[in-house]
């Protein structure tokens, strides 16, 4: 049986748990940032390449940790930093970071679980 979940250390912030991502997370992220950047975005509208990116980097960022995270560090929660604040973009920054590094490295593992067990990938 797969794990479940795994834990995140980020230096500086504190330990995270996310659990693993299924098929069924891919639509909900997708849905969940439809429904933070709201029913009226329109991409088109928003200006030159790079801010349109910067909003739909941002989106899959928030989705995919909200989706995902199981447990928080403590003290820490998404809703109480500030978009405005320097410190608090770059501690997002290095969350979702860490959340990408150990999401590869525990999907790795799951491969390799996979193999040696003889099922198929």
């Amino acid at each position: 049986m797969r794990p479940a979940t795994y834990q995140v250390e980020v230096e500086g912030v504190g330990t995270f748990t996310f659990r693993r991502r299924t098929m069924r997370d891919a639509p909900r992220i997708e849905q969940m940032m439809l429904d933070i950047l709201g029913p009226s975005f329109r991409i088109a509208s928003i200006g030159d390449d790079s801010a349109r990116e910067y909003v739909a980097n941002r989106a899959a960022q928030l989705a995919q940790l909200e989706t995902l995270m199981v447990q928080s560090a403590d003290g820490w929660s998404l809703d109480d930093l500030d978009p405005l604040d320097e410190d608090d973009v770059k501690v997002i920054n290095k969350v979702y970071g860490r959340f990408l590094e150990e999401e590869e490295r525990f999907r790795k593992g799951i491969a390799k679980e996979r193999q040696g067990s003889g099922a198929a990938t």
